[in-house]
């Protein structure tokens, strides 16, 4: 069984890291974005996959 380690930063017990590459144009943008709406990169992530789940369940 392996032991999970306790997280050193609050509130990231229920999260995992994943780690992608984009192009460095689509990098500046999705930065731009998050920065003009004053929201970690994470949390844009998760409205875009939200949005996505959405569109895709209503196709």
């Amino acid at each position: 069984m392996t032991e999970e380690k306790p997280s050193l930063r609050k509130g990231t017990a229920n999260t995992q890291i994943i780690g992608f590459q984009l192009p460095a144009s689509v990098a500046k943008e999705v930065k731009t974005e998050a920065s003009q709406r004053n929201v970690p990169l994470n949390k844009l992530f998760s409205k875009i996959w939200e949005t996505y789940q959405e569109k895709k369940r209503g196709s």
